[in-house]
């Protein structure tokens, strides 16, 4: 049961932003979905590992005195965490319904019960070995170096986040992050200077770019994420190419959507007219062949 638990990625991370979200430590979570995975491997392959070779698993103190064998992912994940300013309280935490989320998935099977109560006590060892060699190892580390090491990770941070705003702010892209309810949350500078800032403002993302429907569900029911789609914004007077990236594929705490929009005016209105003047040629091309189809006749009558 434990070892199937291995191929439950996607419930697990449904159970896990659940137990995240009512903890209260979603709201706090930078995490990207590939992160999320990593952590629920990395703290649970030591024991798959184990149970795969057909070790047996041991009592706690057992597992107390396996620290290198089983915790060592977990402990260097919590010191990456611990340096970026995370709390001893908030990682355990994290940790704790971590191993609730698997807890939920081993009795939602539906096996008998015995071999359910046999897998969860073993992983209730197990998280109980894990909390106390963590509590230990956190209190290790020095305190001048973590406040040295947090003072490079800020740093880090700061130049990162300063990367990236600038990014924001000077591509000649449109860009607006729209939240689950359709309402704009942030627009760079070349959406507002495209678009009116009082519709930024007050309007809906489906009724700013005209784009039908009255919800989120709808627009991207018409429009799904990951494909280029071309707009015309209300008016008719310009035209854009939009794109749309629901920002739960990089953090699970997020429910917004990143809509990137390129201005297309130009492309679309060249377009237009090459195709007016291939309907004026063809048809030009059509008066002339019944012209010569005409003549034809007539020879045809002459001969």
């Amino acid at each position: 049961l434990l070892l199937d638990m291995a191929d439950e990625v996607e419930p697990f991370l449904t159970r896990w932003t659940w137990h995240m979200d009512r903890a209260g430590y979603l709201r706090f979570t930078t995490a990207k979905k590939e992160d999320c995975i990593a952590s629920y491997l990395g703290v649970m392959e030591p024991l798959w590992a184990e149970l795969r070779a057909g070790h047996p698993i041991g009592d706690f103190p057992d597992l107390l005195r396996r620290r290198e064998g089983l915790a060592g992912t977990v402990m260097a994940m919590s010191q990456r965490h611990r340096f970026r300013g995370i709390t001893a309280g908030m990682f355990l935490g994290c940790l704790k319904t971590l191993f609730h989320s698997v807890a939920d998935l081993l009795r939602a099977r539906g096996a008998p019960p015995a071999p359910t109560l046999e897998a969860l006590e073993i992983l209730h060892r197990y998280a109980d070995a894990m909390d106390t060699l963590l509590v230990g190892s956190w209190a290790e580390a020095s305190q001048q170096e973590a406040v040295a090491r947090l003072d490079a990770a800020n740093r880090q941070l700061t130049l990162q986040k300063n990367k990236f705003e600038n990014i924001f702010a000077t591509t000649s892209d449109l860009v607006l992050v729209v939240d689950a309810s359709g309402g704009i949350e942030e627009a760079n500078q070349a959406a507002r200077a495209f678009l009116d800032e009082t519709a930024l403002r007050s309007m809906a993302v489906w009724d700013l770019l005209g784009l039908g429907g009255a919800s989120m569900a709808t627009v991207l029911s018409v429009y799904p994420p990951g494909t280029a789609h071309e707009i015309a914004i209300p008016g008719g007077e310009a035209y854009l190419e939009m794109r749309i990236a629901p920002l739960s594929s990089v953090s699970l705490a997020s429910s917004s959507y990143l809509f990137l929009l390129t201005d297309i005016t130009g492309h679309v209105r060249n377009r237009v007219a090459l195709e007016e003047r291939v309907r004026e040629r063809t048809g030009e091309l059509e008066q002339k062949t019944a012209r010569l189809e005409e003549m034809n006749i007539t020879l045809r009558n002459v001969l």
